[in-house]
C-alpha cells in the first residue's frame, strides 16, 4: 500500500482515527498525573553535597610538624596534644566514610533513608595518596529534602563519634574531629520524572487506531466485492437449443457420404 493509499484509509476512517488519537491523550495524562488532584507522578531524584575533614584538635593540618607533643596546647580540658600520623588520619576517613553509611548512623536520621540515599568517599590526592577528607553525597525526591538530609547525616555522625569517644573516656587532645570543609551545597536533579507510560500509551492507541482503521478498510471492500460477484445474472432458459454433434472427421477431410450416394444410385436404377 502507497501513501496516497494509506492517506485515503485514514481519512476515509477519520473518525476512528480521531477517537483513538483522543484515547491516547486521555490515558497519556492519567499516566502521568494524579487525579482528581492533578499532582505529577513519579519522582524526581535531587542530589547534595558536602566534605568533611578528619582532623583532631590543634589544627596538625596546619603545622610542619606531626606526631611531638604540643608544648603551646592551650590549658584546660583539652590536656596535652599529641598529634597523630597523618597516614592514621587519611586511614580513619575510609573507615568513617563506611560510619556514615551504616546502619547506627541512618537510625539516628529523622528521614529513615535507605542505604543508597547516602553515599561517602574517602577522597584520594595526586600519586594515590589518600587525603583525610570524606566526601558525603544524599539522595532525596526534592532539593530541600536531599540538603537537610545531608546535614542530619553530619550531625549523626559526629554524634556517634563523641559518644563512643566519651565511652571510652578518651582525653580530649586525642580526640579524633569531624569538621566541616564545605557546607551542603546547592541541590542538583539529577533525574526527572519519567514519562514513558504516557508515551507509550499515547502510542498504543495511535497504532491501534491505524490499524483497526485499515481493518475496517479491508473488511468493507471484502463486502462489497462479495455484492458485485453476486449482482452479475447469469442468462438461463428452461428449453435450452440442443447442440449439433460434430461431423465425423476424414483423414483428408470431412468424410463422404457414402450412404446419400449408395442410395442415389439405387433411385436412378
Amino acid at each position: 500500500m502507497d501513501l496516497a493509499q494509506h492517506a485515503a484509509v485514514l481519512w476515509r476512517f477519520r473518525a476512528v482515527l480521531a477517537a483513538g488519537l483522543a484515547l491516547g491523550v486521555l490515558l497519556a495524562v492519567l499516566a502521568a498525573f494524579q487525579v482528581p488532584s492533578f499532582s505529577p507522578r513519579g519522582s524526581e531524584t535531587w542530589t547534595s553535597e558536602s566534605s568533611l575533614l578528619i582532623t583532631q584538635a590543634g589544627g596538625p593540618e596546619f603545622r610542619t610538624l606531626a606526631g611531638a607533643p604540643d608544648a603551646a596546647a592551650p590549658s584546660g580540658d583539652t590536656g596535652d596534644l599529641e598529634f597523630a600520623d597523618p597516614d592514621r588520619l587519611s586511614a580513619l576517613a575510609s573507615l568513617y566514610a563506611q560510619l556514615a553509611t551504616g546502619d547506627r548512623v541512618r537510625r539516628q536520621l529523622p528521614e529513615k533513608p535507605k542505604p543508597a540515599q547516602i553515599e561517602a568517599i574517602a577522597l584520594e590526592g595526586n600519586a594515590s595518596t589518600q587525603l583525610p577528607v570524606v566526601k558525603l553525597t544524599t539522595e532525596a525526591g526534592s532539593g530541600p529534602a536531599a540538603r537537610a538530609l545531608n546535614e542530619h547525616t553530619v550531625d549523626a555522625l559526629q554524634n556517634v563519634v563523641r559518644d563512643e569517644q566519651s565511652r571510652n573516656a578518651i582525653p580530649a587532645g586525642q580526640r579524633i574531629r569531624i569538621d566541616q570543609i564545605n557546607a551542603p551545597a546547592d541541590p542538583v536533579k539529577t533525574a526527572g520524572r519519567s514519562h514513558t507510560a504516557s508515551i507509550l500509551a499515547f502510542l498504543l492507541c495511535a497504532l491501534g487506531a491505524v490499524a483497526l482503521a485499515h481493518l475496517l478498510a479491508a473488511l468493507r471492500d471484502g463486502r462489497e466485492d462479495m455484492q458485485e460477484v453476486e449482482g452479475v445474472v447469469v442468462p438461463w432458459t428452461s428449453d435450452p437449443e440442443p447442440v449439433p454433434a460434430p461431423e465425423p472427421m476424414h483423414a483428408h477431410g470431412p468424410a463422404p457420404d457414402t450412404m446419400g450416394w449408395l442410395s442415389g444410385r439405387r433411385q436412378a436404377r
